[in-house]
């Protein structure tokens, strides 16, 4: 591999990585805020890393056939569209009957 490359690959490897760990550190403390504890944080991770390790070989086989651009965009489009899947999963999470019971007999005493 010439040095150049190298060096490209370097670069966005810590690049990629280091945004993935400053927005994963910043995900685990609003889910800890949402409610959730730190098992259930570590669950929603653990789910996360196995979709990217499932689909990882399937999206770069489609990016093989219909092009870099096309994958991006369907992507951001699956993104769009399970985005909202997200957001219920972690308010229903923090809003189960047990954890209103508890808030609602905390704020008796």
């Amino acid at each position: 591999m010439p040095k150049e490359a190298f060096n490209t690959f370097r670069d966005l490897t810590i690049l990629v990585n280091g945004t993935f760990a400053f927005l994963a550190g910043i995900m685990a403390i609003v889910l800890l805020e949402k409610g959730l504890d730190v098992a259930q944080v570590g669950i929603y991770f653990a789910i996360y890393s196995f979709g990217v390790l499932v689909f990882e070989i399937p999206t770069g086989a489609f990016a093989d056939a219909f092009g870099r651009k096309k994958a991006i965009l369907a992507g951001f489009i699956f993104h769009v569209i399970f985005l909202p899947g997200r957001k219920s999963m972690v308010h229903s999470c923090n809003t189960g009957p047990d954890r209103v019971t508890s808030e609602y007999t905390e704020n008796m005493n």
